[in-house]
């Protein structure tokens, strides 16, 4: 980027977030990261991301993190990970983007660090996951899944997302008709293909 000469500065700044991100949003009571302050409890896919970005290597820590989020966030309607509960943090309904759902990038993250505690059968569990959605859908990989009865309930309500944009969004699922046969078997296929899951699914098989 040419800036050599600022190199010292941007060091010392990330060296002063990461101290901070360790001493501000890890809640000692729990033993795990927070999204923020504000919801010091709640369950959310953003209490991986320390050991995502490495800023966290304690096998310990992650290892309650990830017992944490699987409990609370594994989406018991089609499995798969959750970014969050429904209404716990984003009370918006923007934030639902076609229902609530699982996740693959997120799932894929479960899988990786499962992996690197030793937890094969877990790791299996989101892996086969995220290979049992591709399969339904033509070897390509959604955004996220989420049942019919969510998908419905959102589309009630969210206003952000008009007419205009929602249209101009089927238009773009009926080239590889895969919204629509998902939504006759009970099942939304959110954004599909999405270069994310399929990248984030690539490093996972990529660092066994």
């Amino acid at each position: 980027l040419n800036c050599k000469t600022e190199h010292k500065h941007w060091l010392s700044l990330a060296k002063t977030l990461h101290k901070n991100i360790k001493s501000k949003l890890f809640n000692k009571r729990s033993g795990l990261y927070m999204k923020n302050t504000k919801y010091k409890t709640a369950s959310d896919i953003s209490q991986l991301a320390p050991f995502y970005f490495e800023l966290d290597t304690n096998k310990k820590t992650l290892k309650k993190t990830l017992s944490h989020v699987m409990k609370n966030l594994w989406y018991g309607e089609t499995g798969g990970i959750r970014r969050f509960k429904k209404f716990e943090i984003a009370r918006d309904w923007h934030w639902y983007s076609g229902g609530s759902g699982a996740w693959v990038a997120f799932t894929a993250w479960m899988a990786h660090f499962y992996k690197k505690v030793g937890d094969k059968k877990n790791a299996k569990l989101c892996e086969s996951w995220i290979e049992k959605t591709a399969s339904r859908s033509s070897g390509l990989l959604p955004e996220h899944v989420t049942i019919k009865e969510e998908f419905n309930e959102w589309e009630e309500h969210e206003i952000e997302f008009n007419k205009r944009i929602l249209n101009g969004m089927r238009r773009a699922e009926k080239l590889n008709k895969t919204f629509k046969k998902k939504y006759n078997e009970d099942l939304i296929y959110w954004a599909t293909p999405l270069g994310w899951a399929h990248a984030e699914y690539v490093l996972l098989k990529k660092k066994k």
